[in-house]
């Protein structure tokens, strides 16, 4: 799922995880990188973020999926995962890549 949840609909990220959640162990931890819907709908306020989006969508690659961070923890529990922790771009770019902006990356395992 790295990387790969913003270019899928709402029911193909239902769909997905309704099939993880049967798959996955106890104690398994999944790393998802997601697009906020606040990029998909142009509301953030971070310039490289929607900068990328544009792009993106102007060489036929849109993003089609995202979801509020706060409404995460929710949406995975539906499945039975938990959310463990929520790295925000600024944390990920500080510790990882000093060089680039990077979307906001969730760990979660399953209960």
């Amino acid at each position: 799922m790295l990387g790969v949840t913003y270019y899928l609909t709402k029911p193909a990220i239902e769909k997905t995880f309704g099939l993880l959640s049967g798959l996955a162990n106890q104690g398994h931890i999944s790393y998802l990188i997601i697009c906020l819907s606040s990029v998909l709908d142009g509301t953030i306020e971070e310039k490289a973020a929607l900068s990328h989006a544009k792009f993106v969508a102007r060489i036929g690659e849109p993003w089609l999926w995202g979801i509020a961070a706060e409404q995460l923890a929710e949406f995975l529990a539906g499945f039975g995962f938990r959310l463990l922790t929520d790295y925000d771009a600024v944390k990920l770019r500080d510790v990882y890549r000093h060089d680039r902006a990077l979307m906001i990356t969730y760990a979660l395992p399953t209960v």
